[in-house]
């Protein structure tokens, strides 16, 4: 199959998952959490989905690897905040494990992603 836009790419439709799977978790912290750890968290979950589209869009592969490392960064931003959620129990384990599994397999694909586009831009022209 052709990747023909960013919502062909599976890392992106995991990454959109991992969002939406962000504000239902955040509906399990405290209301005073919600506007705190949660819109940071909801703000750096969409950020990985939404710079991998961004960068998907953008005309060349260094551009395109500059999105995909601030995606990486933001995963792990949210993973950051996420590690504070079961310490003061906004959530339990079994709900950071899996979210955290998720964001594993999201970071394994950024980063084949990324290999894949150094690789076609250290290739040696036809």
């Amino acid at each position: 199959m052709a990747i023909r836009s960013y919502r062909d790419l599976t890392v992106w439709q995991k990454a959109l998952d991992y969002a939406d799977r962000t504000y239902d978790v955040i509906g399990r912290f405290p209301s005073c959490e919600q506007y705190r750890l949660g819109s940071r968290l909801i703000r750096s979950s969409t950020s990985v989905v939404s710079n991998i589209a961004a960068g998907h869009a953008r005309n060349g592969t260094r551009e395109y690897l500059h999105h995909l490392s601030i995606s990486l960064g933001s995963l792990a931003e949210s993973e950051t905040q996420l590690t504070l959620a079961p310490r003061r129990t906004f959530i339990d384990q079994t709900c950071y494990d899996s979210m955290m599994s998720q964001a594993d397999e999201i970071s394994r694909m950024l980063h084949k992603l990324q290999r894949t586009l150094r690789s076609r831009l250290n290739a040696p022209s036809p």
